[in-house]
């Protein structure tokens, strides 16, 4: 039996115009977000950090690079990106067989075009990507793009429900904030930046922060401490609503 399956999914793989074992990959979305391509704000922003799924991408284990967006090869994984007849190639973060997470070039063109990965010499089938100058993802707790977004005080504590006995600095957790207060938003995809190696550089496009309806004033938004990873900083406004679950929204455009 275990032949008979082999040789159907030979089959079927051929019938798809595929390689048996050959990468594939299914979507192609804002590391942060996690939004599905196809869906509205699913561009991928130049200099961003964004993951491809799929099968085949990589090993089967997990393997990290020893320092992020170092390398454009991983463990036998690489990609390769094409819009609009120029070609770039991402460095990597890490590799998997159904994952796999690189930094867009900020030198990629804005446009529609197509990406593939290559592992151990084997070359993928091309998938659509769209590119954008400006598409922000927000960092959250579960690393899904959902519930809880990763906010800040500025010692890097991080605003909670709770307040932890050893309340103050990175991996604490210090309660709920307060009007006044100033916070630090996680985030990729704020825009591009002329070296992609460079943290700690300011963007400054027109944007607005939202907490509870209300706008926030912005005093930094750029990169952060990582490469790829922006901070956008903000005053919590006088008259926010309160509450366990405020929503939170930064709006570039019509984004």
């Amino acid at each position: 039996m275990k032949s008979i399956r082999t040789s159907c999914l030979w089959a079927l793989a051929a019938a798809a115009g595929l390689v048996y074992g050959q990468p594939v990959i299914t979507n192609v979305q804002n590391a942060a977000s996690n939004i599905a391509a196809g869906l509205p704000n699913a561009g991928i922003a130049q200099g961003s950090i964004f993951v491809m799924k799929g099968s085949n991408l990589g090993p089967g284990t997990l393997s990290i690079a020893q320092s992020a967006f170092q390398n454009t090869n991983l463990s036998g994984t690489s990609v390769s990106v094409t819009v609009n007849g120029t070609t770039v190639a991402p460095p990597l973060y890490y590799t998997s067989a159904p994952q796999v997470a690189a930094l867009l070039p900020s030198n990629t063109p804005v446009g529609t075009g197509t990406i593939t990965v290559t592992y151990n010499g084997q070359v993928g089938l091309a998938a659509p990507i769209t590119v954008v100058a400006n598409n922000l993802g927000i960092f959250t707790i579960t690393s899904d793009g959902q519930g809880v977004g990763i906010v800040t005080y500025p010692d890097y504590s991080l605003v909670s429900v709770t307040k932890a006995a050893n309340c103050g600095g990175p991996d604490t957790t210090c309660g709920a904030a307060n009007p006044g207060d100033t916070l630090i938003l996680w985030a990729t995809g704020l825009g591009p930046v002329s070296n992609d190696a460079d943290v700690g550089v300011a963007i400054n496009i027109p944007l607005t922060v939202w907490l509870g309806g209300v706008q926030a004033a912005v005093t930094y938004q750029g990169r952060g401490c990582c490469i790829g990873e922006d901070q956008i900083n903000f005053v919590v406004p006088s008259n926010v609503p309160t509450g366990c679950a405020v929503p939170l929204a930064v709006q570039i455009g019509n984004e």
